[in-house]
């Protein structure tokens, strides 16, 4: 089946995107009635912590969003994801990304009272404009389920919970931002921590 691209990637992406050479889609009848279509992969960093999560990644020869990025560009309203240098706009918002399309995050403890169990949901006394107004991000969040990741601030955090704070990045502008500096920095005391060893 053919994957869906509802969102226009207009600008040059990133150069060194994630290339996903397939990727499993959702029952037809899901993918039809669906208001966007995201990417969900990402891969942590080699100590096996999430640090950054893809805004774009190109499937095949197509770049498409990430399954964050496209829910805020639903719940903005917007039509366009635009590919900059160092960045993808979201309307308003400049989300700073690396050369693979990846945004840092600035990992927070969600807020309790932000997260529905499905039981709660499904009584009938739950209001039922709770959600009015607000992206949702459904998920499995239980013992034995499989989307669990390690993140700067728990061994163990629910998949569903980093995509939530990544919406929340890209909404409010929550996320961090190496700076161009930093890498020559870097080197600079690296070669001047060497030369004083040895010397």
């Amino acid at each position: 089946m053919q994957l869906i691209v509802d969102a226009s990637i207009i600008g040059q992406p990133p150069p060194a995107l994630i290339d996903e050479p397939r990727a499993i889609a959702n029952i037809p009848e899901l993918e039809q009635a669906a208001l966007g279509h995201g990417l969900l992969n990402g891969q942590p960093d080699s100590d096996g912590v999430v640090r950054r999560l893809p805004m774009l990644m190109r499937l095949g020869s197509r770049p498409m969003p990430s399954f964050s990025l496209e829910l805020a560009r639903i719940g903005l309203g917007e039509d366009a994801v635009a590919a900059e240098r160092g960045s993808v706009a979201l309307g308003k918002q400049h989300v700073p990304v690396d050369a693979q399309g990846r945004m840092l995050l600035h990992f927070g403890h969600f807020p309790a009272d932000r997260i529905s169990s499905a039981v709660d949901v499904l009584r009938q006394d739950f209001p039922a404009d709770a959600f009015a107004g607000d992206i949702v991000v459904v998920g499995l969040a239980a013992e034995g389920t499989v989307d669990i990741v390690s993140t700067p601030l728990a061994a163990e955090a629910y998949g569903p919970l980093v995509q939530a704070q990544s919406i929340d990045a890209i909404l409010r502008g929550g996320w961090l931002e190496r700076p161009r500096w930093m890498a020559p920095a870097e080197w600079t005391a690296g070669l001047l921590l060497t030369l004083s060893i040895l010397l």
